[in-house]
């Protein structure tokens, strides 16, 4: 059996006709934002916004414990805070309070 390493990736992004499901997949860390979820997300809602095929996007997450515990409390301590920032899209690449 071969492993598909797009399982592994940070956020995953899959279409079911016209709908995007976004998945969050860091099931170990309840899915807690980090500056490798902030880059992936940035990069997959880039992806959604730009087909215009796409008439929803749907966002989950893996593990069944959360859907996202925030900011990733590790990496906030060690400094890390500011990566899960983008300058267009905010936290996580996609919560932006403006």
């Amino acid at each position: 059996m071969n492993h598909d390493p797009s399982q592994d990736a940070p956020v995953r992004l899959e279409y079911e006709g016209a709908i995007a499901v976004v998945t969050l997949n860091r099931p170990a860390a309840r899915n807690a934002v980090n500056a490798a979820l902030t880059d992936a997300l940035e990069a997959v809602v880039a992806k959604v916004e730009a087909d215009d095929a796409i008439r929803v996007a749907i966002i989950t997450g893996t593990g069944g414990k959360a859907f996202c515990a925030g900011a990733d409390l590790k990496e906030v301590t060690e400094g890390g805070l500011a990566r899960t920032f983008t300058t267009d899209g905010g936290f996580a690449a996609f919560v932006n309070a403006a």
